[in-house]
């Protein structure tokens, strides 16, 4: 199992305790691309997708990270059904 997968079943499996550095890796994994926000945060956008803003602070509040594992089960949903 590779590092990326690894990230990807940990933030499906826990919400807790996930670093800002890992949801940003997932991200990036899943096309998303990152540019400054105001403040501390930090904005991923998708060409297919709507953007998402996350703070960037470790752990990742409950409430991001569930946003990237909705967005994260879709694209393996995706992947399933291109197989």
């Amino acid at each position: 199992m590779s590092k990326i997968e690894k990230l990807f079943e940990k933030i499906l499996s826990s919400p807790k305790e996930v670093r800002f550095s890992e949801l940003q890796k997932v991200l990036l994994e899943l096309g998303y691309s990152s540019r400054p926000g105001k403040g501390s945060h930090t904005v991923f956008c998708h060409p297919d997708f709507h953007p998402i803003v996350v703070p960037h602070r470790s752990p990742v509040k409950k409430v991001y990270v569930e946003q990237v594992r909705e967005l994260l089960r879709s694209y393996l949903e995706k992947t399933k059904e291109a197989k």
